[in-house]
């Protein structure tokens, strides 16, 4: 089985954000301990990163898309 949807694109030439992705990540980073929309935002500002999935591995954000049931 793959891990990617059928409906994601591939090789545009630039960056895209995949919502299933951000919503995995989002459930990552919220499982952490402590975790609060100030620390997130921290994370956020001090980075040029342009989405949450940027700061993780992508198979923890799968493992969480998948453990909440969006895909």
């Amino acid at each position: 089985m793959s891990d990617k949807l059928p409906f994601e694109p591939e090789n545009l030439g630039f960056p895209y954000i995949s919502p299933f992705r951000e919503m995995g990540a989002y459930e990552a980073l919220w499982s952490n301990e402590g975790m609060s929309f100030r620390k997130i935002s921290r994370m956020r500002r001090g980075s040029s990163e342009p989405s949450l999935s940027d700061f993780m591995d992508e198979s923890i954000a799968r493992d969480h898309r998948r453990a909440k049931r969006y895909t």
